[in-house]
């Protein structure tokens, strides 16, 4: 492929990431990207449909209750509400910006059905429970009454004052007037009870005709007034609604994550680049290059799809350029190697693109696997970071094939007269020559310590399985997530006591169960509680909301002891809600078996990959087992540390899936390469020589992702340290189970005997350059290339070489 037409496929892609970005500042006004909830604040409700008999709701009545639930919400019409189906059953509801999760809430599981019915002479007080409308409960007394009318033949609901207490005035449709007036003309001196969702709201006696507007009056507050008024303004729910998970962002922790990711990037960012350039010279600079284009490529094509970029996936974009940065290494090294072998400056460079197509292709492949899996698999945030790490290994394919290729030409014709890495480089011996000398590191005749290394690290966190049922009443710090109930972190106005009891003994009374409580020690004005609510009722609508309403009680009581709002001019004695969360133990449940799903089918998947890439599947199940060894470390270190498992920590697992492999597949590749050109060698031998061939390789790659993933741990928010800390664990052992595992557990499954010559599969072409030689030791230079150091002559028979390919 001619230079031209890589300039011109790099200038199309750029044009095609940076037209909507701009578009959206400048002509929209909008931000680049729409940004999730965790970072602009707001509130996430999953809400399931669930008919009385039990069965699956109809397509109408989904579409009714998401129309019934605008409505409810957002009777105004000025928030930015997003409501979309869910599977066949489900709704999901966001609400950017909102600050009162429990009046959002609140409003959710009541099915707002309002009954006007004629009870004769009985009355009942306000109050009186007669269960869900239609439930096989409701008591068979007062099945027996005439309903007259319901909230259907209202036409408005309006909120009133008599005396400043505050009641529920109501209009009946022109055709329900009529049917009102003549009932009550007919039934002076009767009762008429008025009934919500089986709840005596009030029970008047009719003491003359009413042909027009009526109301309810009763012991109501303010806010149970405006509460009625709005579900019967929107009107009643074709279907209860069940609330599965629920999480609220206050806006202020939105923009600190927001501040504290940009500065981690730009530190992280900063040390990466700084690394290339210091140890890399001259290909470090064009790879700081790549690496800047790599950044506005991916956030543009993240805003041209109209993704949400949620914090974990800032975390993932983040994480892609460390893990960017894996291609740029392994062309610098091949090219370094060419070089010190006696080859020409384009020449090398030809070869090093060549040979290193075969192994960032496979890397960036069972990457995407991963991702591919994690966002089939995951939910909320999770997809976030599963669409960043895919966006971003397809934007460093292309970063390595055709902008670093271009920039290192650029750099070679250049400076013709200059040493790309302005060091003197001593000759490399041919790899027969290593071979037979043993020059070489005996990484394999040591792998019983590196095993013994892994195995101790584990072994001691099944030891800490055992402790952590003290500590946690479990073998692992499970969230919310997974075990169910609300975790919230609350900010007041005075300091909360650093033991927490007080804090406590106020939670302990809305908890079933044993609850947490801990406050933050660095401001004592912050404390996470987690819990279980004590909520009862005949049915999962009547629950939910009485889970809202116990729960708004606690944190009014909290805010009472404790000075309420943070901000002066709130009135309210709730204290500021900065995160809380909600999880069903119907969704707990969906998530663990997710996450067992995810990981099974991701290393099938990987596996299959391998040996179709490879024809080897020794190579598969070194790769596998070496995936097995990471999940294990990390499981250890997660409990000896106490981290938190939530569902983060599935994307934590899956990334370091595809990151492991990432590193296994490319010694795995040299290894391929040494079969073909050394063929007869010793095994166990040839493995020792590749594995010392790609050791600097390995190593500046992890200390690449390293330096991201430390920026995010020390510069990142709270809510992701957790997830940060076991994915610099997991990289960790993913670059150690690369280099000291993978190879010898692929050794052990063939038995020290290469699997043989005939099963090797082929390596594929490069995108956009020529196939790679099978000759592994360099040819003669061709006088087709200048010798090193000597100018570039223009239109010289390489570069015509070059263009018929």
């Amino acid at each position: 492929m001619s230079p031209l037409v890589r300039w011109l496929i790099i200038a199309a892609v750029l044009i095609v990431a940076c037209v909507n970005p701009l578009y959206r500042h400048y002509k929209m006004k909008e931000p680049i990207v729409t940004l999730g909830l965790d970072l602009k604040g707001g509130v996430e409700v999953l809400l399931q449909a669930k008919p009385e008999n039990g069965g699956m709701p109809t397509a109408d009545q989904v579409t009714g209750a998401i129309e019934v639930v605008s409505n409810r919400v957002d009777p105004s019409g000025t928030k930015e509400l997003f409501l979309s189906q869910v599977g066949t059953d489900r709704i999901l509801l966001q609400v950017p910006g909102e600050k009162n999760p429990d009046q959002i809430i609140s409003v959710l599981g009541d099915t707002a059905l309002l009954e006007f019915i004629n009870t004769g002479n009985d009355f009942f007080p306000e109050g009186t429970e007669f269960n869900e409308p239609g439930s096989a409960t409701r008591q068979a007394d007062f099945a027996k009454y005439e309903t007259i009318l319901t909230g259907a033949d209202l036409e408005k609901a309006t909120v009133l004052l008599n005396a400043n207490k505050p009641e529920i005035g109501f209009t009946f449709r022109p055709e329900a007037r009529d049917t009102f007036g003549t009932f009550t003309t007919n039934h002076v001196g009767q009762y008429l009870a008025i009934i919500l969702d089986g709840k005596v709201l009030s029970c008047p006696r009719i003491d003359s005709a009413i042909w027009g507007d009526g109301r309810i009056t009763g012991t109501f507050t303010m806010d149970e007034v405006n509460k009625v008024v709005r579900q019967l303004n929107a009107g009643a729910l074709p279907v209860p609604l069940q609330i599965l998970s629920s999480s609220v962002v206050g806006p202020t922790l939105g923009q600190e994550s927001i501040d504290k990711s940009y500065l981690a990037g730009l530190v992280g960012m900063a040390a990466v680049l700084l690394f290339l350039i210091i140890f890399y010279r001259v290909p470090g600079l064009v790879a700081s290059i790549s690496l800047a284009l790599y950044v506005v490529l991916t956030i543009g094509y993240f805003s041209l799809i109209n993704a949400t970029l949620t914090l974990p996936g800032i975390a993932g974009l983040l994480l892609g350029i460390g893990m960017a940065v894996d291609g740029n290494v392994i062309i610098f090294e091949r090219l370094k190697e060419e070089l010190r072998w006696g080859k020409t400056l384009f020449a090398a460079i030809e070869a090093a693109f060549s040979r290193a197509w075969v192994a960032i292709l496979d890397g960036n492949v069972t990457t995407m696997i991963a991702a591919a899996v994690l966002y089939f698999f995951g939910t909320g945030p999770i997809k976030g970071f599963a669409v960043t790490l895919f966006i971003g290994n397809l934007v460093s394919l292309f970063s390595a094939v055709f902008v670093t290729r271009q920039l290192i030409d650029v750099f070679a014709h250049a400076m013709p007269g200059v040493n790309l890495y302005t060091n003197t480089m001593a000759p490399l011996e041919k790899p027969s020559v290593q071979l037979a000398e043993k020059r070489y590191f005996g990484w394999v005749e040591r792998s019983p310590i590196w095993i013994g290394i892994s195995l101790t690290i584990i072994a001691i966190g099944i030891a800490f399985l055992f402790v952590n049922n003290g500590r946690f009443g479990r073998p692992l710090n499970l969230g919310i997530d997974f075990t169910g109930g609300e975790k919230i972190i609350l900010q007041t106005k005075d300091e909360l006591p650093l033991d927490g009891q007080s804090l406590l003994a106020i939670v302990e009374k809305y908890s079933d169960g044993e609850p947490t409580v801990q406050v933050d020690a660095t401001d004592r004005h912050v404390a996470s509680i987690r819990l279980r609510v004590k909520a009862s009722g005949e049915n999962e609508a009547e629950i939910s909301r009485n889970r809202a309403s116990s729960l708004s009680d606690m944190k009014e009581e909290i805010g009472t002891a404790f000075g309420g709002f943070v901000a002066e001019s709130e009135a309210s004695p709730n204290p500021t809600v900065r995160e809380q969360s909600f999880v069903g133990p119907t969704v707990g449940q969906e998530l663990i078996k997710n996450a067992i799903t995810a990981l099974v089918v991701g290393m099938i998947l990987i596996f299959l990959y391998i040996v179709m890439r490879f024809g080897i599947w020794q190579m598969s199940a070194g790769a596998i087992l070496a995936l097995l060894h990471d999940v294990l470390i990390t499981l250890a270190m997660t409990s000896v540390l106490g981290l938190e498992v939530n569902s983060s920590f599935i994307a934590v697992i899956l990334t370091i899936v595809g990151y492991s492999i990432n590193d296994s597949v490319i010694i795995f590749d040299r290894i391929r390469e040494n079969l073909r050109g050394l063929q007869g060698a010793n095994f166990s031998q040839l493995c020792n020589l590749s594995l010392s061939q790609t050791f600097t390789r390995s190593l500046n790659t992890v200390l690449n992702v390293v330096w991201m993933v430390a920026a995010l741990l020390l510069l990142g928010g709270d809510n992701i340290r957790d997830f940060m800390l076991a994915m610099l664990i997991g990289m960790v052992s993913g670059g150690y189970s690369s280099i000291f595992i993978a190879t010898p557990m692929m050794l052990l499954v063939s038995k020290g005997r290469s699997p043989g010559q005939a099963v090797i599969a082929p390596a594929p072409a490069p995108l956009g350059g020529a196939a790679a030689r099978e000759a592994y030791v360099p040819e003669m230079e061709s006088e087709d290339y200048p010798p090193l150091g000597a100018p570039a002559r223009q239109g010289n028979s390489a570069t015509k070489k070059q263009r018929r390919r």
